[in-house]
């Protein structure tokens, strides 16, 4: 039996995966070619990658041929890179709370409040007092009081 051929093709990736319980991953191409892919290589294709590949050509009995890449010469990822995604916003309610303890924590700690309910609550108020009107609601922050043209 001859050794295989090598030989070069360009494609576009439609879909690629492995069978449950194969070692040997495939590669669909756009053209409606398929090719056995070794694992090492399996990850590196995405579906719509423009590749120029490396590949073993073997006559099948009954015609045709199995064709296994054997290295990617070059790729052109469609896919973008996966972007982490920021961070969404803190709920309001959360950041004033957050905001409020942060204070009160100073305030304990440089001896400006006791630790008593009284003194604590008149504190709390005095703070959520100041994050509304800081930053609080939308409420708070009128169009009338805010005549500097920049948006809130």
């Amino acid at each position: 039996m001859p050794a295989p051929e090598l030989k070069e093709i360009e494609f576009t990736v439609q879909l690629c995966g492995r069978k449950d319980g194969n070692r040997m991953g495939y590669i669909k191409t756009s053209e409606d070619d398929w090719f056995g892919v070794p694992p090492n290589l399996l990850a590196q294709f995405h579906q719509g990658d423009v590749c120029t590949v490396e590949y073993k050509a073997k006559p099948r009995q009954g015609g045709g041929e199995w064709r296994d890449i054997t290295r990617i010469l070059s790729k052109t990822s469609t896919v973008p890179p996966k972007v982490q995604a920021s961070r969404p916003a803190t709920n309001p309610t959360d950041s004033e709370r957050m905001w409020s303890c942060a204070i009160l924590e100073a305030f304990i700690r440089a001896g400006k409040v006791e630790l008593d309910v009284t003194s604590l609550a008149a504190a709390n108020k005095i703070v959520t007092t100041v994050y509304a009107n800081s930053f609080g609601s939308k409420d708070v922050r009128k169009d009338d009081e805010m005549d500097d043209g920049i948006p809130y």
